[in-house]
């Protein structure tokens, strides 16, 4: 319901969800550990979840697009600085973390401007960018033949982005019926 717009990293509470939320977890299986945010609704959701989850997803198809073997992780934070800024959201990236080298660590390193690691293939990543109440995650594996979205459900709404004439299908916002008394809540 917009917390998430204060606190990046809010936490569980016992606050009722009454029109939105978004789900961040990270799992592990046999050691290795992926990263996934999902965002579902009540009903359709208000037009600024909409719009800031949009520009979201540009966020992470961008990081997607451009997470490479050989390329440094500030080559690829460089671009996805440039989206936020395209809309006027030149500071969001500072308000939480926008991604992270995933594996048998639940975060092995940190991205953030000036890291001069390069990317290798067989590497996953975690991005997840946020802007405003919206936050969008999935986890990659960078390949020679190109990347592979890891945590992609076959079940969940799309949302087809753009990055340099390349279509890249990341998850979209799952609206489901905001009157059913479940959905509600008791308050």
């Amino acid at each position: 319901d917009g917390r998430g717009q204060r606190y990046r990293h809010w936490g569980y509470s016992d606050a009722p969800i009454r029109r939105f939320a978004t789900i961040v977890a990270v799992g592990r299986r046999q050691g290795l550990h992926l990263g996934v945010s999902r965002t579902f609704c009540f009903g359709p959701p208000p037009e600024q979840l909409h719009r800031t989850h949009h520009h979201a997803g540009l966020l992470l198809g961008t990081a997607f697009y451009f997470s490479q073997a050989g390329w440094t992780v500030d080559a690829v934070f460089s671009r996805v600085q440039r989206i936020y800024e395209k809309f006027g959201a030149v500071a969001e990236w500072r308000c939480a973390d926008q991604g992270a080298l995933i594996g048998y660590d639940p975060c092995e390193q940190q991205f953030a401007p000036g890291n001069s690691r390069t990317l290798q293939s067989g590497q996953a990543l975690f991005w997840h960018p946020s802007v405003g109440p919206a936050a969008v995650g999935d986890s990659l594996l960078i390949q020679p033949e190109g990347q592979t979205l890891l945590t992609m459900s076959q079940t969940w709404p799309l949302l087809a982005v753009s990055v340099k004439g390349t279509t890249i299908e990341l998850p979209g916002i799952l609206s489901r019926d905001g009157q059913s008394e479940w959905a509600i809540g008791d308050g």
